[in-house]
């Protein structure tokens, strides 16, 4: 299939369901009976990033290119690290300058270390917990393919998501992790979530059933997602990620907007999705702190923290804020926008 016509789709998901993420934190999913859909929609966006992620990273694995393989996880790493600083620093300001607790800082150091190693401290960020699964999944790829086949490496992910599963239908992820600490425990209760959908992102890539099905693959996509939504599929037990319906419905999802047939969009129309969806990972991890200052000071102005408009402005001032990080001179700085 055509990489603009796979670009161009992949974009328009990423672009949604960045905003998804953002409804998740800040949206309790009340209102007119329109935004229904985003409201179903908030659990599949993780489905979808982690799918759509391994799918376009497959053919990279496949080459088995050290140089690339290194910056892969030199990027994922310093995103993890550099917004967890941030954050603290953002933190110890609130100390000292809103809360007045200088009495606060040493602890926080605790708190940032928390928030490098596993995405998840309570008072930092914890939604790069994705960030720190991403890590780890990413770099398990990176040793099966160094170790084996290409076949090879995706049998055993095939059978790890197998084994994954599992561990989420007999209760024994909950049963393993549930009892560990915040900053652990979702973390890694959700890395047993993620795996299928990161192995599911690889088959995709590796046999192309998308450019098989040709013209049909929007049509059985969609078909995918209605039966997703319509079938009794069993529940399991977890940590928000588990269960074959997110696994499906990220799936298909994804199948969907690699398959979307834009070939005709004006080229303003394709501009505009290409610009507004270009920093999805910098507004991921900046909308967290965009959306707490933001409740600092709309409660003082009358104004409602709870509500669809407010997570446009969210994101809105969140993409303004990596728009302005990406005409930075310095390649660290542009690397947390993009």
């Amino acid at each position: 299939m055509e990489k603009k016509r796979y670009n161009l789709g992949i974009a328009l998901g990423k672009l949604l369901m960045c905003f998804e993420v953002v409804l998740i934190h800040f949206w309790s999913g009340s209102g007119p009976a329109a935004l229904a859909p985003f409201a179903a929609l908030r659990p599949v966006a993780v489905p979808f990033f982690m799918v759509v992620s391994f799918f376009l990273g497959e053919k990279s694995f496949e080459r088995r290119d050290p140089v690339k393989n290194r910056r892969r996880m030199h990027k994922l790493i310093y995103i993890q690290v550099a917004w967890a600083v941030l954050y603290w620093l953002v933190y110890v300001l609130y100390l000292l300058l809103v809360e007045k607790n200088p009495g606060g800082l040493p602890g926080s150091l605790k708190l940032l270390l928390w928030q490098i190693f596993t995405g998840h401290s309570p008072k930092l960020n914890s939604t790069m917990w994705f960030q720190t699964d991403l890590i780890a999944a990413t770099a398990l790829v990176l040793l099966l393919y160094s170790r084996c086949s290409d076949r090879g490496a995706l049998g055993i992910m095939a059978a790890l998501a197998g084994v994954c599963l599992i561990f989420q239908y007999s209760g024994l992820n909950e049963a393993l992790f549930r009892p560990l600490r915040y900053e652990l425990c979702y973390p890694l209760g959700r890395f047993f979530e993620i795996l299928p959908m990161a192995c599911v992102g690889l088959l995709l890539a590796r046999f192309d059933p998308i450019g098989r099905m040709g013209r049909a693959a929007p049509l059985i996509a969609a078909a995918g997602i209605a039966a997703a939504c319509l079938l009794p599929l069993p529940e399991a037990s977890g940590f928000d990620y588990q269960g074959l319906y997110l696994l499906l419905m990220g799936s298909f999802c994804a199948m969907l907007a690699i398959s979307l047939p834009l070939r005709s969009l004006p080229a303003r129309g394709e501009r505009i999705i290409l610009l507004l969806s270009r920093h999805t990972m910098g507004i991921y991890c900046m909308h967290r702190m965009t959306g707490n200052l933001l409740r600092l000071v709309f409660p003082r102005l009358g104004l409602n923290t709870d509500s669809f408009s407010f997570c446009l402005l969210i994101y809105l001032l969140s993409w303004l804020a990596c728009e302005l990080l990406s005409w930075m001179p310095w390649r660290w700085m542009r690397e947390l926008a993009d």
